[in-house]
């Protein structure tokens, strides 16, 4: 039993979005997915590009307290780990 408790644990340690930086936005339902995109530069992020499923995104903060404000929004954000995702990220450049 305690051997899964420290897989899950460290497994919620690494999907907890850092303070400022990347991170992936999870909108969980197709209003927040609607809202995500302008809520997330209203609140100051880049969009660096597509997430992996469908109406997520990949930001660029620099502005902590991001997640909070993302979830009350109906917006779930999670450390943004590049190759960890199933579907392969594709970074849009302009």
């Amino acid at each position: 039993m305690q051997p899964a408790i420290v897989v899950a644990a460290l497994g919620s340690l690494a999907l907890m979005p850092p303070a400022q930086g990347r991170m992936l936005l999870i909108p969980a339902g197709a209003a927040a997915a609607r809202l995500l995109p302008a809520a997330a530069l209203a609140d100051g992020a880049l969009l660096v590009g597509a997430g992996p499923w469908p109406g997520s995104l990949v930001v660029e903060t620099r502005r902590p307290g991001l997640p909070r404000r993302m979830l009350s929004r109906g917006i779930l954000a999670t450390a943004f780990i590049a190759g960890g995702c199933a579907v392969p990220f594709q970074e849009k450049r302009t």
